[in-house]
């Protein structure tokens, strides 16, 4: 509802409030009658043609905004309450006029606008005489006095120049306190659409915020995006080309290159750590391999085999017999260096993204 409709809305609720202030019950008033507090209903023993019956209703003194109306079925409840109450409990045996009119060869609608969500036709109808029957009415069973429906209640198409009984249709009068309540309502309402209202003007700014931010960041993306096409590679980067894998030039052809091989030429790199030089500096060749050999005379027999250390010296090991006068054993020792087996290298750093 909008702000102008709620305004129209709160003055025509305080004149019915003022008109009604002494009304203690909600009431359809003298000669309706009530169905669940929602509709009532007046029934006029005039037969009269659709256009005098609908006279008959709109000129029935009411309140104001609560012109009464032909009778229209919205819900099967108000089918059987209606059933009941014309054909049972007044023993009416002639047909009612209906509120609806056609709309085309196959439908009818309500004359508030109202969509038929609800329908009771009797068998055979709504007729194909689009000429003739476009007015509605509500039958009894067949009797003695009239052919009627298949059941109480049931509709047919006729033309509005046959005459029926009319039947009117109004809303209750609204009590004291559920005029309170409307009004308590529309005040409320009122705050709502305020903070609504508030909110929806700092949501716009936000809005204008964000649409700045995002032309910023678009604008960005495209100068982003001119860079990457034209650099697509950074400037600095090393490429290390395996064999039997393209060229830099191949494989990012719109960029210069520099072969810096040269730079490099015979070493071996291996990473930063361990027994690895410092980075960046050369680290001359090495291997592990014997480097000293020593003899010497025992008393004592020596074993005729040993294992080599990795490093250091050996233990002696037999290797002739002594001169028969000095009751000596010769033996020879020997000597790895321990140092690492490697080639000429230079060591280099691994980087990974994070």
């Amino acid at each position: 509802m909008s702000p102008h409709q709620k305004s129209l809305y709160f003055v025509v609720v305080v004149a019915v409030f003022l008109q009604v202030r002494q009304t203690a019950s909600t009431t359809c008033g003298d000669d309706w009658t009530s169905f669940e507090d929602s509709k009532c209903f007046r029934f006029y023993d005039n037969f009269e043609n659709k256009d005098v019956a609908a006279q008959t209703c709109s000129s029935i003194p009411t309140e104001p905004v609560n012109t009464a109306r032909l009778v229209s079925v919205k819900s099967q409840p108000e089918q059987d309450f209606l059933n009941a109450w014309i054909y049972q409990e007044l023993g009416v045996l002639n047909s009612i006029w209906l509120d609806g009119e056609r709309f085309n060869s196959t439908h009818f609608v309500w004359a508030d606008g109202d969509a038929m969500s609800f329908i009771n036709w009797d068998d055979g109808f709504p007729t194909n005489q689009t000429g003739d029957n476009l007015c509605m009415e509500m039958s009894p069973k067949a009797g003695l006095k009239e052919v009627g429906a298949t059941e109480d209640g049931k509709w047919k198409d006729v033309p509005c120049s046959k005459r029926n009984l009319v039947v009117c249709e109004k809303k209750p009068i609204l009590t004291v306190p559920e005029l309170r309540d409307i009004v308590y309502q529309l005040r409320d309402d009122q705050i709502q659409l305020r903070d609504d209202q508030n909110q929806l003007r700092a949501n716009q700014i936000e809005l204008l915020a964000n649409q700045t931010q995002l032309r910023a960041d678009q604008t960005q993306l495209r100068a982003d995006q001119i860079q990457l096409r034209d650099n697509p590679v950074p400037i600095g980067f090393i490429y290390v080309q395996l064999p039997l894998h393209q060229s830099p030039q191949t494989l990012w052809p719109t960029v210069n290159w520099r072969d810096v091989s040269s730079s490099y030429a015979g070493l071996f790199f291996r990473t930063e750590g361990g027994t690895a030089a410092a980075f960046g500096t050369v680290q001359a060749e090495s291997s592990n391999r014997l480097s000293d050999v020593s003899y010497y005379w025992f008393i004592e027999v020596l074993p005729i085999a040993i294992t080599v250390p990795s490093t250091e010296w050996s233990s002696y090991v037999f290797s002739g017999l002594p001169p028969p006068t000095n009751n000596l054993y010769g033996g020879l020792r020997f000597k790895n260096t321990g140092s690492e087996t490697r080639p000429r290298n230079m060591a280099v750093r691994v980087w990974v993204r994070v």
